[in-house]
């Protein structure tokens, strides 16, 4: 049986990929999704919690396994499913250019390849980097690491997935160290301040201050300006949903039962956006979000389903979900 905790982190990760599966839905049936007001509200801190949940288990993996065997089981875990992708899209979009006779960017598809599921490739680098700064450095030194790794990441230029290891770094490292806080015991004023940054930033956030539009010229005030914006949101938005949660479980039992899809999130951020593909054929568009809503919890019900099925076969279940082993 879990603990109450693992349980409390489980419902967590449930309402993360909630988040990022509406996130998309929104995408793929909001035409003007850019400015959509929940959208933006989302992707405040969606990433950021899910990398920060990914950093609190950290150091629990690590002391149990050597540099060597913790990068082995990350890359079989979520890099594979990552690469896994990128081919799939490689062979589905390069196809489609070539049927089409469209010309064929080697640079792009590079890119693909590596970045089937973009989070999934900056998890791996973050965890590879995570293990040989926890055995190799001590004390400051291990903290100071951590900030050089950053600062050589901020200024890199915009190229693969560094903006997002930029964005995510700080984010994957207060979940390692947010693991020794007793939150708890400050949470209501932890919690006042939180919301009271999320909506100071909310009514100041716009899709251009997103990771996805952060820009290249590091040393500009506009660029500080943004890499600020967005450590406060993040910040907010995790401790908003740390007491979210943390409410919601204690005002009802039956949240517990949303654990079981906690527990599936890798399988769910795999599959889900390939079922979102078939609306470009249909061309449906809305802005009712409570319809986006209801599409979101049942595209999660799909893919759960489809998972159940495709995981059966041992080669899908190791080059889709990272499973070494068929259960």
């Amino acid at each position: 049986m879990k603990t109450n905790r693992l349980l409390f982190y489980d419902i967590l990760k449930a309402y993360a990929i909630i988040l990022v599966v509406l996130g998309h839905v929104i995408q793929t049936f909001n035409s003007e999704w850019k400015t959509d007001n929940v959208l933006i509200g989302i992707y405040m801190f969606h990433m950021p919690l899910f990398i920060a949940i990914s950093g609190f288990f950290f150091v629990k993996s690590a002391d149990k396994n050597t540099i060597g065997t913790l990068i082995k089981k990350r890359f079989v875990g979520i890099m594979l499913p990552s690469l896994s992708m990128g081919v799939l899209d490689v062979l589905l979009i390069g196809g489609g250019k070539l049927l089409k006779h469209k010309p064929f960017d080697v640079l792009y598809f590079t890119d693909i390849l590596f970045t089937g599921l973009w989070f999934l490739t900056v998890l791996f680098i973050l965890t590879v980097i995570g293990i040989v700064l926890y055995k190799k450095l001590k004390g400051l030194n291990y903290y100071i690491g951590w900030l050089v790794v950053w600062l050589f990441f901020y200024i890199m230029p915009d190229v693969w997935v560094l903006n997002q290891i930029e964005f995510l770094l700080p984010f994957y490292f207060l979940g390692i160290i947010g693991r020794n806080v007793k939150w708890e015991k400050m949470k209501v004023g932890i919690s006042v301040l939180a919301l009271f940054g999320y909506c100071a930033c909310y009514s100041i956030f716009t899709f251009d201050d997103t990771m996805y539009a952060m820009g290249s010229d590091c040393f500009s005030l506009n660029y500080i300006y943004g890499t600020s914006l967005r450590l406060v949101s993040g910040i907010s938005g995790i401790l908003c949903s740390l007491a979210f949660i943390s409410c919601l479980s204690k005002l009802s039992n039956r949240v517990s039962k949303v654990a079981a899809v906690g527990a599936m999130t890798l399988p769910i951020y795999v599959l889900h956006q390939k079922f979102l593909i078939i609306n470009k054929m249909m061309h449906l568009h809305t802005d009712n979000h409570v319809l986006m809503i209801l599409i979101a919890l049942m595209l999660i019900l799909i893919t759960v389903g489809t998972y159940k099925i495709l995981h059966r076969n041992k080669y899908l279940a190791l080059l889709l979900f990272g499973e070494a082993q068929h259960k």
